[in-house]
């Protein structure tokens, strides 16, 4: 896996090793985590990306990364983010005017009004984090959504005050996930499939007769998906079978 500074320079190229992971959790965490060692110690500076899916994304880290030594080699454990995760640290500005009618732009303000509005705010607010000019983010409501919302903000990052926005929808419990590839902020009661076959229960494909003896009771067998709805894909069935 090669690694490349800011200026798209090469700085090193890391064997893996099987502790290198994917982890994701929407709306919280997207990163790759590598895991090599080596005799070399090199500092990867903040920046330093690495392009890990043929979709072509950089995942870059957000701090320096010094590797830990012990008394036979380096042990690196550096965790590249998703360019969204840069968005933990951007504060959340609110653009108004002072008492002159001047332009400027706020990090602690209160918010009580329509939450469209407020989901715009947000959009455009990551718009401009990440430098988007073209095909921007827009959002999707999902489900039912309060008409109003209330929250404060203080010097908060984005992604906390997309967290704030779904607390503040009282009436109909929101959650919130930003798509890359769709450059979509989906709100409200979200179900996302990241592309992943979806498994369908079948008796006799993936679901055996179980062996059951000794027994003049009905057996019954019962599969359902479990977990909060931004883990969960709608097309998740449930599957239920009465073996006698």
């Amino acid at each position: 896996m090669v690694i490349y500074d800011i200026n798209d320079s090469k700085i090193f190229e890391a064997s893996l090793t099987e502790s290198a992971e994917h982890e994701e959790e929407l709306g919280k965490s997207n990163l790759i985590r590598l895991s090599w060692q080596s005799d070399i110690k090199i500092t990867l500076p903040v920046g330093a990306y690495i392009v890990p899916f043929d979709d072509g994304i950089k995942y870059r880290l957000l701090d320096p990364y010094t590797p830990n030594e012990d008394a036979t080699a380096f042990k690196y454990t550096p965790e590249f983010q998703h360019p969204l995760m840069w968005l933990s640290r951007v504060p959340f500005l609110y653009d108004t005017t002072d008492a002159d009618k001047n332009p400027i732009k706020q990090q602690e303000w209160s918010y009580d009004g329509l939450t469209t509005n407020a989901l715009q705010k947000a959009c455009d607010a990551i718009n401009e984090a990440l430098g988007i000019t073209e095909n921007k983010f827009t959002y999707t409501l999902c489900g039912n959504v309060d008409a109003s919302v209330s929250f404060s903000v203080s010097a908060n990052d984005i992604l906390s005050v997309l967290s704030s926005i779904a607390q503040g929808c009282k009436n109909n419990p929101c959650e919130w996930h930003l798509s890359w590839k769709h450059r979509t902020l989906y709100f409200g009661q979200v179900s996302i499939n990241l592309g992943e076959n979806v498994p369908i229960l079948k008796a006799h494909d993936n679901i055996q007769y179980p062996s059951i003896s000794e027994s003049k009771e009905n057996y019954y067998n019962c599969f359902y998906p479990q977990g909060s709805t931004k883990n969960m894909s709608r097309k998740a069935l449930v599957g239920t079978g009465n073996y006698a």
